[in-house]
């Protein structure tokens, strides 16, 4: 089976290529805020939920633990979820898929900010807030041991395109 992490901003084309993925039989798990312990709801999830998925080809996973650095940093958060706790979990998830991934959503800033401007989307007060929770990301994409995928539909790239990627490496079957 294979592991698939989706993470980006708001308004980044996350939900639309976690579709393509939920057409083709994947398993769709979406993560909001943490109610309590970010890092054990996450830890609980890739101990005792992954290892449970059975009888599709992958799972693709909404807002994982990636997305609580650059959030709780953006809502001021305390957060008990650090880069080391990441890097173990990283390592159990490699085990259950050697091959999992994770797919970065980003578009230009500009056009990021209007769709969020155009939906009413209250998260971000300007467009600097928007690029400093980009900036975080970033760091998340520098520390994670799984390998990183772009995916930035304003520059033609297609959900279909994306899934055929991820399907043509490892253990996914279409």
């Amino acid at each position: 089976m294979r592991i698939i992490f989706i993470l980006g901003a708001d308004r980044c084309g996350k939900s639309t290529l976690c579709q393509k993925f939920i057409e083709n039989g994947w398993k769709y798990r979406h993560f909001s805020a943490p109610k309590s312990s970010p890092y054990g709801e996450y830890r609980d999830f890739v101990m005792n939920e992954l290892p449970a998925v059975d009888g599709v080809p992958g799972i693709i996973v909404d807002r994982f633990m990636y997305c609580e650095f650059p959030y709780s940093v953006h809502y001021g958060r305390k957060s008990d979820m650090t880069f080391g706790r990441m890097l173990g979990l990283e390592a159990r998830i490699k085990q259950l898929d050697p091959d999992t991934k994770l797919i970065y959503c980003e578009t230009d800033l500009d056009s990021n900010w209007r769709r969020i401007q155009e939906e009413g989307k209250s998260e971000f007060k300007t467009k600097d807030e928007l690029a400093r929770l980009r900036k975080e990301y970033e760091r998340v994409l520098e520390t994670t041991s799984i390998p990183v995928l772009r995916y930035d539909f304003t520059l033609g790239d297609t959900p279909e395109h994306m899934f055929k990627r991820i399907c043509a490496t490892g253990k996914a079957r279409t």
